[in-house]
């Protein structure tokens, strides 16, 4: 898809300090800018990315650099690489026009979104990219960079929930998936159980050491922190802890499960064991969130009440929790049915 020309932007009057950005933001190029963070992800864990962006913008003289700091010092792991990503591409695309992200209105920003919309990429996509926008400068007027947030009034670009690619298995095509895992190997069992089973998200499974593990109540339990640095307490349905206790066979320490070089299993290890089983399995394609939406949306089916599959799946809003019910248009479950029941007993 052809990339559309950069909108020339007039400047009435232009001051010192205005001249002074511009020529800033022409003649240091993105990737300098990013530099620091990009270093950061690469020398550190996810729990220091917030620390080691702090400490370069206390030393940094850059308004734009102190406030992309202030903004992705409050993220960490996969959801800083997101937001890093998406501001990224408006830094980028705010010099391909000669304008300096600071000084941004509310036409810019209305641009800035007709522009993503004409880029091959999905509704939601696009959504992120002006949330994380819009994010980035609530930052900038939280910190005091500027007076106003010039995405406040402009509209978040729609996303149908029916064009979403969201995949699931059904339960038949669940139970081949995890036969197949049961005879691709151990390791492979319990993390289809683990995420299938139990609901758990990749980065939290490949988190997963032997201590995790415990009895609490007659039942065995994982204990970690989960996203958001929230701590998790999940009871194993039999099934589950099964396969996981295969895998920890005697060992008293160390990975949960271990990759085929006898190292930590990686989101990257899990998603291509995914698609291998899924593959021996003759089912769909299927990811690892996948798999836990899959979870969710058979107990849904299975009559689990919403509060229920809500705390099952660690959500802090229940409406979270619909968007994963990937049967929600089943017709064997439309209210008609119950309705029209009620209704002609009425009539004898």
């Amino acid at each position: 898809m052809i990339t559309p020309a950069p909108v020339q932007w007039a400047w009435p009057s232009v001051s010192t300090a205005d001249q002074s950005g511009r020529r800033l933001l022409r003649t240091t190029s993105t990737r300098s800018v990013f530099r620091p963070y990009e270093e950061a992800a690469d020398m550190t864990g996810q729990n220091d990315d917030a620390l080691v962006l702090m400490e370069r913008a206390v030393v940094s003289r850059d308004p734009l650099e102190l406030a992309l700091a202030g903004f992705l010092s409050a993220y960490k792991g996969r959801t800083f690489d997101k937001q890093r990503r998406v501001i990224k591409h408006y830094v980028d695309w705010c010099r391909q026009n000669d304008l300096p992200p600071l000084q941004a209105k509310r036409p810019h920003i209305e641009l800035f979104v007709r522009w993503c919309e004409s880029q091959p990429w999905s509704e939601s996509y696009i959504c992120q990219h002006f949330v994380g926008v819009r994010s980035f400068y609530k930052t900038c007027v939280r910190d005091d960079v500027l007076l106003r947030n010039p995405a406040e009034f402009v509209d978040a670009p729609k996303v149908h929930e029916e064009g979403q690619k969201r995949t699931f298995l059904t339960p038949l095509e669940f139970a081949a998936f995890l036969e197949a895992s049961r005879k691709a190997g151990a390791v492979e069992h319990a993390a289809a159980a683990l995420m299938g089973l139990s609901g758990l998200r990749v980065a939290e499974m490949c988190s997963l050491r032997v201590e995790s593990l415990s009895q609490d109540g007659g039942y065995d339990s994982l204990k970690f922190v989960g996203k958001g640095g929230k701590p998790a307490d999940i009871p194993l349905p039999v099934p589950v802890m099964r396969a996981v206790r295969v895998v920890v066979d005697e060992r008293s320490t160390g990975p949960l499960l271990l990759n085929r070089g006898g190292n930590a299993l990686t989101t990257l290890d899990a998603r291509r064991m995914v698609n291998r089983i899924a593959k021996t399995a003759g089912c769909r394609h299927i990811t690892p969130h996948g798999l836990r939406r899959t979870f969710c949306t058979a107990g849904l089916v299975s009559g689990v009440p919403m509060r229920d599959m809500q705390i099952a799946m660690r959500h802090a809003d229940p409406r979270t929790t619909g968007l994963y019910d990937m049967a929600k248009n089943n017709k064997d479950r439309h209210a008609s049915h119950r309705v029209a029941s009620f209704l002609a007993g009425m009539t004898g």
